[in-house]
Protein backbone atom coordinates (compact mmCIF):
# COMPACT_ATOMS: atom_id res chain seq x y z
CA UNK A 1 0.00 0.00 0.00
CA UNK A 2 1.39 3.40 -0.96
CA UNK A 3 1.95 6.18 1.58
CA UNK A 4 -0.72 8.23 -0.22
CA UNK A 5 -3.27 5.41 0.12
CA UNK A 6 -2.48 5.07 3.82
CA UNK A 7 -2.89 8.82 4.29
CA UNK A 8 -6.23 8.81 2.48
CA UNK A 9 -7.49 5.93 4.58
CA UNK A 10 -6.54 7.60 7.83
CA UNK A 11 -8.49 10.72 6.87
CA UNK A 12 -11.70 8.79 6.16
CA UNK A 13 -14.40 8.42 8.78
CA UNK A 14 -15.93 5.58 6.74
CA UNK A 15 -15.56 3.92 3.39
CA UNK A 16 -19.25 4.60 2.60
CA UNK A 17 -21.34 7.26 4.31
CA UNK A 18 -25.13 6.83 4.10
CA UNK A 19 -27.36 9.86 4.64
CA UNK A 20 -30.85 8.79 5.76
CA UNK A 21 -32.10 6.25 8.29
CA UNK A 22 -35.22 4.97 6.52
CA UNK A 23 -35.65 1.61 4.86
CA UNK A 24 -33.35 2.51 1.94
CA UNK A 25 -30.49 3.66 4.16
CA UNK A 26 -30.77 0.89 6.75
CA UNK A 27 -31.04 -1.97 4.23
CA UNK A 28 -27.96 -0.55 2.51
CA UNK A 29 -26.11 -0.29 5.84
CA UNK A 30 -26.86 -3.96 6.50
CA UNK A 31 -25.88 -5.01 2.97
CA UNK A 32 -22.59 -3.11 3.13
CA UNK A 33 -21.71 -4.54 6.53
CA UNK A 34 -22.47 -8.04 5.22
CA UNK A 35 -20.07 -7.38 2.32
CA UNK A 36 -17.31 -6.31 4.71
CA UNK A 37 -17.51 -2.60 3.82
CA UNK A 38 -16.89 0.00 6.54
CA UNK A 39 -20.19 1.90 6.56
CA UNK A 40 -21.54 4.81 8.60
CA UNK A 41 -25.18 5.96 8.58
CA UNK A 42 -26.24 9.43 9.69
CA UNK A 43 -29.82 10.62 10.22
CA UNK A 44 -31.33 13.89 11.36
CA UNK A 45 -33.86 12.15 13.60
CA UNK A 46 -33.36 8.47 14.34
CA UNK A 47 -33.43 5.17 12.50
CA UNK A 48 -37.00 4.61 11.33
CA UNK A 49 -38.22 7.51 13.48
CA UNK A 50 -39.67 9.70 10.74
CA UNK A 51 -40.83 9.73 7.14
CA UNK A 52 -42.53 6.96 5.19
CA UNK A 53 -40.43 4.26 6.86
CA UNK A 54 -41.97 5.03 10.26
CA UNK A 55 -45.46 3.77 9.39
CA UNK A 56 -46.85 1.15 11.82
CA UNK A 57 -47.22 -1.75 9.36
CA UNK A 58 -46.07 -2.52 5.81
CA UNK A 59 -47.56 -5.15 3.51
CA UNK A 60 -45.29 -7.40 1.44
CA UNK A 61 -47.37 -8.11 -1.63
CA UNK A 62 -45.95 -8.27 -5.18
CA UNK A 63 -49.39 -8.62 -6.82
CA UNK A 64 -50.31 -4.96 -6.86
CA UNK A 65 -52.70 -2.77 -8.83
CA UNK A 66 -56.04 -3.54 -10.37
CA UNK A 67 -54.67 -6.26 -12.63
CA UNK A 68 -52.89 -8.05 -9.78
CA UNK A 69 -49.92 -8.80 -12.02
CA UNK A 70 -46.55 -8.94 -10.27
CA UNK A 71 -43.54 -7.23 -11.83
CA UNK A 72 -40.19 -8.99 -11.95
CA UNK A 73 -38.76 -6.40 -9.54
CA UNK A 74 -41.51 -6.96 -6.99
CA UNK A 75 -41.23 -10.77 -7.20
CA UNK A 76 -37.45 -10.65 -6.79
CA UNK A 77 -37.88 -8.05 -4.07
CA UNK A 78 -40.12 -10.32 -1.99
CA UNK A 79 -37.58 -13.14 -2.21
CA UNK A 80 -34.83 -10.74 -1.14
CA UNK A 81 -36.90 -9.65 1.88
CA UNK A 82 -37.36 -13.27 2.90
CA UNK A 83 -33.62 -13.94 2.63
CA UNK A 84 -32.90 -10.86 4.70
CA UNK A 85 -35.44 -11.87 7.35
CA UNK A 86 -33.81 -15.31 7.59
CA UNK A 87 -30.37 -13.74 7.91
CA UNK A 88 -31.25 -11.37 10.76
CA UNK A 89 -33.24 -14.05 12.59
CA UNK A 90 -30.27 -16.44 12.35
CA UNK A 91 -28.24 -13.62 13.93
CA UNK A 92 -30.72 -13.62 16.81
CA UNK A 93 -32.84 -10.57 15.98
CA UNK A 94 -36.62 -10.27 15.82
CA UNK A 95 -37.40 -9.13 12.28
CA UNK A 96 -41.05 -8.27 12.95
CA UNK A 97 -42.00 -10.04 9.69
CA UNK A 98 -44.71 -12.62 9.07
CA UNK A 99 -45.22 -14.61 5.89
CA UNK A 100 -48.62 -16.26 6.28
CA UNK A 101 -50.05 -14.87 3.04
CA UNK A 102 -51.89 -11.79 1.82
CA UNK A 103 -55.50 -11.68 0.63
CA UNK A 104 -56.92 -9.47 -2.06
CA UNK A 105 -60.66 -8.96 -2.42
CA UNK A 106 -62.11 -8.50 -5.90
CA UNK A 107 -64.27 -5.43 -6.48
CA UNK A 108 -66.27 -7.07 -9.29
CA UNK A 109 -66.93 -10.41 -10.95
CA UNK A 110 -64.84 -9.28 -13.91
CA UNK A 111 -61.83 -8.52 -11.73
CA UNK A 112 -62.18 -11.87 -9.97
CA UNK A 113 -62.19 -13.62 -13.36
CA UNK A 114 -59.07 -11.74 -14.47
CA UNK A 115 -57.27 -12.62 -11.25
CA UNK A 116 -58.19 -16.26 -11.80
CA UNK A 117 -55.97 -16.22 -14.91
CA UNK A 118 -52.87 -15.16 -12.97
CA UNK A 119 -50.06 -17.61 -12.37
CA UNK A 120 -49.13 -17.88 -8.70
CA UNK A 121 -51.98 -16.58 -6.56
CA UNK A 122 -54.68 -18.98 -5.39
CA UNK A 123 -58.14 -18.02 -6.59
CA UNK A 124 -60.73 -17.67 -3.81
CA UNK A 125 -64.49 -17.86 -4.14
CA UNK A 126 -66.77 -15.93 -1.79
CA UNK A 127 -67.19 -19.14 0.23
CA UNK A 128 -63.39 -19.36 0.71
CA UNK A 129 -63.12 -15.92 2.34
CA UNK A 130 -63.24 -15.77 6.18
CA UNK A 131 -66.59 -14.47 7.53
CA UNK A 132 -65.11 -11.26 8.95
CA UNK A 133 -64.24 -10.10 5.40
CA UNK A 134 -66.83 -8.78 2.94
CA UNK A 135 -66.00 -10.40 -0.42
CA UNK A 136 -69.11 -11.01 -2.59
CA UNK A 137 -66.94 -11.60 -5.68
CA UNK A 138 -64.21 -13.65 -4.02
CA UNK A 139 -60.57 -12.75 -4.46
CA UNK A 140 -57.13 -14.29 -4.36
CA UNK A 141 -54.56 -15.45 -1.85
CA UNK A 142 -50.89 -14.59 -2.37
CA UNK A 143 -49.50 -17.41 -0.26
CA UNK A 144 -45.89 -16.17 -0.33
CA UNK A 145 -46.82 -12.66 0.83
CA UNK A 146 -46.95 -11.18 4.30
CA UNK A 147 -46.31 -8.04 6.30
CA UNK A 148 -43.89 -6.56 8.79
CA UNK A 149 -43.64 -4.04 11.58
CA UNK A 150 -41.16 -1.44 10.25
CA UNK A 151 -39.78 -0.34 13.63
CA UNK A 152 -38.84 -3.91 14.57
CA UNK A 153 -37.54 -4.73 11.10
CA UNK A 154 -35.26 -1.69 10.92
CA UNK A 155 -34.06 -2.21 14.51
CA UNK A 156 -33.10 -5.80 13.61
CA UNK A 157 -31.17 -4.68 10.52
CA UNK A 158 -29.42 -1.97 12.48
CA UNK A 159 -28.46 -4.36 15.26
CA UNK A 160 -27.09 -6.96 12.86
CA UNK A 161 -25.15 -4.31 10.93
CA UNK A 162 -23.65 -2.77 14.07
CA UNK A 163 -22.62 -6.23 15.25
CA UNK A 164 -20.53 -6.42 12.05
CA UNK A 165 -18.89 -3.06 12.71
CA UNK A 166 -21.25 -0.61 11.02
CA UNK A 167 -21.93 2.65 12.84
CA UNK A 168 -24.96 4.93 13.22
CA UNK A 169 -25.09 8.62 14.16
CA UNK A 170 -28.55 9.94 15.00
CA UNK A 171 -29.96 13.43 15.56
CA UNK A 172 -27.35 14.99 13.28
CA UNK A 173 -28.18 16.86 10.10
CA UNK A 174 -26.11 16.86 6.91
CA UNK A 175 -25.97 20.41 5.55
CA UNK A 176 -23.93 19.84 2.37
CA UNK A 177 -21.85 17.28 0.48
CA UNK A 178 -18.72 18.35 -1.39
CA UNK A 179 -15.34 17.07 -2.57
CA UNK A 180 -13.19 15.73 0.23
CA UNK A 181 -9.74 16.66 1.54
CA UNK A 182 -7.97 14.23 -0.79
CA UNK A 183 -8.48 13.01 -4.33
CA UNK A 184 -11.31 10.48 -4.62
CA UNK A 185 -12.98 11.34 -1.30
CA UNK A 186 -16.15 13.18 -0.31
CA UNK A 187 -17.02 15.32 2.70
CA UNK A 188 -20.41 15.63 4.40
CA UNK A 189 -20.77 18.88 6.32
CA UNK A 190 -22.95 18.27 9.38
CA UNK A 191 -24.10 20.39 12.29
CA UNK A 192 -21.62 18.44 14.42
CA UNK A 193 -18.60 18.67 12.13
CA UNK A 194 -17.28 17.17 8.89
CA UNK A 195 -17.33 13.50 7.94
CA UNK A 196 -15.12 12.15 5.14
CA UNK A 197 -15.75 9.02 3.07
CA UNK A 198 -14.85 7.40 -0.24
CA UNK A 199 -18.52 7.30 -1.26
CA UNK A 200 -21.64 9.10 -0.08
CA UNK A 201 -25.08 7.57 -0.66
CA UNK A 202 -28.05 9.90 -0.26
CA UNK A 203 -31.17 8.09 0.96
CA UNK A 204 -33.26 11.04 2.22
CA UNK A 205 -36.73 9.73 1.35
CA UNK A 206 -39.16 12.49 0.35
CA UNK A 207 -37.08 15.62 -0.03
CA UNK A 208 -37.41 19.15 -1.40
CA UNK A 209 -35.66 18.81 -4.77
CA UNK A 210 -35.18 22.55 -5.18
CA UNK A 211 -33.66 23.03 -1.75
CA UNK A 212 -31.41 19.97 -2.01
CA UNK A 213 -30.58 20.30 -5.72
CA UNK A 214 -31.51 16.70 -6.41
CA UNK A 215 -33.60 15.09 -9.19
CA UNK A 216 -37.33 15.71 -8.91
CA UNK A 217 -39.48 12.99 -7.34
CA UNK A 218 -43.26 12.99 -7.02
CA UNK A 219 -44.60 13.18 -3.46
CA UNK A 220 -47.65 11.15 -2.44
CA UNK A 221 -49.06 11.85 1.05
CA UNK A 222 -49.76 8.66 2.96
CA UNK A 223 -52.01 7.91 5.91
CA UNK A 224 -52.36 5.06 8.40
CA UNK A 225 -54.88 4.66 11.19
CA UNK A 226 -54.87 2.13 13.99
CA UNK A 227 -58.21 0.79 15.28
CA UNK A 228 -58.88 -1.19 18.46
CA UNK A 229 -60.79 -4.41 17.71
CA UNK A 230 -61.35 -5.47 21.32
CA UNK A 231 -64.80 -3.89 21.53
CA UNK A 232 -66.04 -5.10 18.14
CA UNK A 233 -67.54 -8.37 16.99
CA UNK A 234 -64.14 -9.39 15.64
CA UNK A 235 -61.96 -10.84 18.40
CA UNK A 236 -58.46 -12.21 18.17
CA UNK A 237 -57.76 -15.70 19.48
CA UNK A 238 -54.53 -16.66 21.21
CA UNK A 239 -53.27 -18.44 18.08
CA UNK A 240 -53.65 -15.29 15.98
CA UNK A 241 -56.86 -16.37 14.31
CA UNK A 242 -60.24 -14.72 14.46
CA UNK A 243 -62.86 -15.80 16.98
CA UNK A 244 -64.84 -17.38 14.14
CA UNK A 245 -61.86 -19.50 13.14
CA UNK A 246 -60.77 -17.53 10.09
CA UNK A 247 -57.16 -16.39 9.87
CA UNK A 248 -56.56 -12.67 10.26
CA UNK A 249 -54.48 -12.41 7.12
CA UNK A 250 -53.54 -8.95 5.90
CA UNK A 251 -55.67 -7.49 3.11
CA UNK A 252 -54.21 -5.56 0.17
CA UNK A 253 -56.12 -3.35 -2.23
CA UNK A 254 -57.32 0.25 -2.32
CA UNK A 255 -56.30 0.21 1.35
CA UNK A 256 -54.00 -2.13 3.22
CA UNK A 257 -55.12 -3.77 6.43
CA UNK A 258 -52.77 -5.58 8.80
CA UNK A 259 -53.89 -7.15 12.08
CA UNK A 260 -51.45 -6.53 14.93
CA UNK A 261 -52.61 -8.27 18.09
CA UNK A 262 -56.06 -6.86 18.90
CA UNK A 263 -55.57 -3.90 16.59
CA UNK A 264 -55.98 -3.29 12.88
CA UNK A 265 -53.61 -0.96 11.03
CA UNK A 266 -55.23 0.51 7.92
CA UNK A 267 -53.05 2.37 5.41
CA UNK A 268 -53.82 4.29 2.25
CA UNK A 269 -53.54 7.64 0.54
CA UNK A 270 -54.21 10.99 2.22
CA UNK A 271 -56.27 12.42 -0.62
CA UNK A 272 -57.13 15.84 0.78
CA UNK A 273 -54.78 16.26 3.71
CA UNK A 274 -57.51 17.08 6.20
CA UNK A 275 -58.93 15.33 9.25
CA UNK A 276 -61.73 13.82 7.20
CA UNK A 277 -59.14 11.64 5.46
CA UNK A 278 -59.15 9.36 8.50
CA UNK A 279 -62.89 8.76 8.24
CA UNK A 280 -62.60 8.25 4.49
CA UNK A 281 -59.94 5.65 5.20
CA UNK A 282 -62.17 3.98 7.79
CA UNK A 283 -65.09 3.89 5.32
CA UNK A 284 -62.93 2.25 2.67
CA UNK A 285 -61.57 -0.29 5.14
CA UNK A 286 -65.03 -1.07 6.54
CA UNK A 287 -66.19 -2.18 3.10
CA UNK A 288 -63.64 -5.02 3.40
CA UNK A 289 -63.88 -5.60 7.17
CA UNK A 290 -67.27 -4.35 8.47
CA UNK A 291 -66.13 -4.56 12.11
CA UNK A 292 -63.88 -1.56 11.49
CA UNK A 293 -66.93 0.66 11.10
CA UNK A 294 -67.39 0.81 14.90
CA UNK A 295 -63.82 0.17 16.05
CA UNK A 296 -62.30 2.99 18.16
CA UNK A 297 -59.51 4.96 16.54
CA UNK A 298 -56.32 4.80 18.64
CA UNK A 299 -53.56 6.34 16.52
CA UNK A 300 -52.95 8.19 13.25
CA UNK A 301 -49.76 8.26 11.17
CA UNK A 302 -49.06 10.68 8.33
CA UNK A 303 -46.12 10.61 5.98
CA UNK A 304 -44.99 11.32 2.44
CA UNK A 305 -43.82 8.73 -0.07
CA UNK A 306 -41.49 9.74 -2.90
CA UNK A 307 -41.52 8.13 -6.34
CA UNK A 308 -40.56 8.72 -9.93
CA UNK A 309 -43.37 9.11 -12.49
CA UNK A 310 -42.25 5.77 -14.00
CA UNK A 311 -42.57 4.05 -10.61
CA UNK A 312 -39.03 2.65 -10.97
CA UNK A 313 -36.90 3.24 -7.84
CA UNK A 314 -33.79 5.41 -8.11
CA UNK A 315 -30.22 4.11 -7.82
CA UNK A 316 -28.49 6.92 -9.65
CA UNK A 317 -24.96 8.23 -9.77
CA UNK A 318 -25.20 12.01 -9.35
CA UNK A 319 -21.48 12.72 -9.58
CA UNK A 320 -18.22 11.01 -8.76
CA UNK A 321 -18.55 9.72 -5.21
CA UNK A 322 -22.26 10.52 -4.73
CA UNK A 323 -25.22 8.19 -5.38
CA UNK A 324 -28.95 8.81 -4.87
CA UNK A 325 -30.91 5.81 -3.56
CA UNK A 326 -34.68 5.93 -3.06
CA UNK A 327 -37.91 6.80 -4.84
CA UNK A 328 -39.70 3.62 -3.76
CA UNK A 329 -43.18 5.07 -3.38
CA UNK A 330 -45.14 2.51 -1.35
CA UNK A 331 -42.73 -0.33 -2.19
CA UNK A 332 -39.77 0.45 0.06
CA UNK A 333 -40.00 -2.59 2.30
CA UNK A 334 -40.74 -4.79 -0.71
CA UNK A 335 -37.93 -3.63 -3.02
CA UNK A 336 -35.25 -1.81 -0.99
CA UNK A 337 -33.49 -4.97 0.31
CA UNK A 338 -32.94 -6.28 -3.23
CA UNK A 339 -31.67 -2.99 -4.66
CA UNK A 340 -29.59 -2.27 -1.54
CA UNK A 341 -27.78 -5.57 -1.99
CA UNK A 342 -27.04 -4.79 -5.63
CA UNK A 343 -25.80 -1.31 -4.78
CA UNK A 344 -23.68 -2.63 -1.92
CA UNK A 345 -21.93 -5.07 -4.26
CA UNK A 346 -21.04 -2.24 -6.66
CA UNK A 347 -19.81 -0.03 -3.83
CA UNK A 348 -17.79 -2.89 -2.36
CA UNK A 349 -16.06 -3.43 -5.71
CA UNK A 350 -15.09 0.18 -6.26
CA UNK A 351 -16.72 3.33 -7.62
CA UNK A 352 -20.42 2.82 -8.34
CA UNK A 353 -21.62 3.03 -11.93
CA UNK A 354 -24.70 4.81 -13.15
CA UNK A 355 -27.78 2.61 -12.83
CA UNK A 356 -31.22 3.15 -14.32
Amino acid sequence: MTNRAVTNRRRLDADVLIVGGGVAGVTLLHALSSAGVDALLIDAHGVGASGASSLPAALLNPHRGRTGRASALDREGLEAVKRLVRDVEVDGYDSGARFEGVMRVASSARQAALWGELTGPLRLTAADIPPHVNAPFGGMLIEEGGWLEPCRFLAALRGAAEARGARVIEHTTVRAVRSGPTLGTMSAITDAGTLNAREVVLAPGAYDAAAMRLPFLEHAPGLAATFDLSGTGLHVAADGGARDGGLLLPLAGSVGIAFVGIKAVVSGAAHHGDERDVERLRTSAAWFVPALRSAPLTAVWRGVRARRPSGVPVTRRLRSGVTLFGGFGGRGFLCAPLLARRLALRLANGPARAHR
